[in-house]
């Protein structure tokens, strides 16, 4: 009950003209969003125009009335038809209390009591009603556009952020791209100008250069020498002859047991970089048979690299 009490004191000085800037606009946020709220507004002027024609306000709210509230003839109007009904049941043969309840309910369309008045009375409140209703009619319609307005505001700043994060994550992935296509820039560079087919070329990054043709199992065959704490092994490959869509690079063992492959994989200018885990390497023999897919699917063998592992 306290809280209903403070919203009507609140409604009373926001319709009198006594509300600060911040109370203004925390009641018109309210009476848009929250149906009850208005409804209490509504019974709030009710109040007011029983309180002022019962000549039951205070001097100074009585002119804050008068100046503030007034300000419009559908108001004004309001306040003539009660007027005029307190009159009007003060010439009944009833009595002043019975008047003083039926005046409360005077500005409300349930209690209206046709069969009792006179016709030109009858008349006026008709007028009234309609006055009235074409009023609330207008207010709706007004409150109604601003709540539409705010809600396409609200839709076009989500849309504008939706864009902004759609923005922020293309760069981001331009920018990993970029950085990543660097690093292998980097990498072949620095093998190109190393003597040696292995190079240490980061923390914890072994790179070599395979060469094809090299019999297994031999004193020819390319042994690579992985240093502890290598976590990735790149092997490069020198691309010869006709280029392809994609590639696909399989490790075997000399038994035929694959170990690791990959598909997908794309040239670039200098050759093919393979990325593999140095965990599926260990003290072995291998085969990497490097296939071509073309772009209708076709797959072919190009070449087979041998290379024996060796971890210290």
């Amino acid at each position: 009950m306290k809280q209903v009490d403070d919203n009507d004191e609140m409604l009373a000085r926001y319709l009198l003209g006594e509300s600060d800037e911040k109370e203004k606009e925390t009641v018109e946020t309210r009476y848009i969003g929250d149906a009850a709220f208005y409804d209490q507004l509504l019974c709030a002027e009710d109040d007011l125009i029983d309180a002022y024609t019962r000549d039951e306000l205070p001097q100074s709210r009585r002119k804050n009335f008068e100046r503030n509230f007034l300000c419009s003839p559908e108001r004004r109007s309001r306040v003539t038809f009660a007027e005029s009904w307190i009159a009007y049941l003060e010439r009944q043969p009833v009595s002043r209390a019975a008047a003083k309840r039926s005046s409360r309910l005077a500005s409300l369309p349930a209690v209206f009591r046709f069969d009792l008045w006179p016709a030109m009375l009858r008349a006026a409140a008709a007028i009234l009603v309609l006055l009235v209703g074409v009023g609330l009619i207008a207010e709706t319609i007004r409150l109604r556009n601003r709540v539409n307005q705010a809600e396409s505001r609200n839709r076009a700043l989500e849309e504008e952020r939706h864009d902004l994060e759609q923005q922020i994550n293309a760069q981001r992935r331009q920018s990993q791209e970029l950085s990543a296509q660097l690093e292998r820039e980097r990498i072949v560079r620095g093998q190109a100008a190393s003597p040696t087919s292995q190079v240490l070329v980061g923390p914890g990054i072994m790179s070599f250069l395979l060469t094809p043709g090299l019999i297994r199992g031999t004193a020819a065959a390319q042994r690579l020498v992985v240093p502890p704490g290598a976590r990735l092994v790149l092997l490069q490959i020198n691309l010869r002859g006709q280029r392809y869509a994609s590639y696909r690079a399989v490790i075997r063992t000399v038994e035929g047991r694959v170990v690791w492959s990959k598909s997908e994989l794309q040239a670039q200018a200098k050759g093919l970089l393979i990325s593999t885990p140095s965990s599926v390497l260990s003290n072995d023999d291998y085969v990497l048979t490097l296939s071509g897919i073309s772009a209708t699917g076709a797959t072919e063998v190009i070449e087979e690299y041998s290379f024996s592992v060796l971890k210290k």
